[in-house]
């Protein structure tokens, strides 16, 4: 089973938030990830969101980082976006090996494409299924 390890420095009403939901979707995470770190961050990521997440599948442990916005959403939407967080885990393996496969490739034009094209399949189904749990579930 996964261990949930909040980071010191997370304000009490954001751990106070999250908690309750990571631990209510903590199934989606795969065994091979023994530790899922849980920090906050005052930066904004690049496209917007309001969470995310980075996986070290050799090292066995994931992070989901929440930004400022997180807690000023709705409570259904927290929910989404740390299921959203949580799905990127189990696929974390083959977006790295899609990375690294691309990584040899000298076509830069064909390389930006595949690329951009993987990204658009892979944020699009971790949508779609985010979705539809947090959908079934209330």
């Amino acid at each position: 089973m996964t261990e949930i390890l909040f980071d010191d420095d997370v304000p009490r009403e954001i751990k106070g938030a999250a908690l309750p939901i990571v631990e209510r979707w903590a199934w989606l995470v795969p065994q091979w990830c023994l530790w899922l770190h849980v920090g906050n961050t005052t930066v904004l990521p690049e496209n917007g969101g309001y969470a995310l997440s980075t996986t070290r599948e050799e090292y066995r442990f994931a992070r989901i980082t929440l930004t400022p916005g997180w807690l000023e959403e709705a409570e259904r939407e927290r929910e989404f976006g740390i299921v959203h967080e949580l799905l990127h885990i189990p696929i974390a393996p083959m977006h790295q090996l899609m990375g690294t496969a691309m990584e040899k490739s000298e076509n830069e034009p064909y390389k930006a494409l595949v690329e951009e094209q993987w990204r658009k399949a892979m944020e699009g189904a971790v949508q779609d299924l985010a979705h539809a749990l947090v959908n079934h579930a209330h």
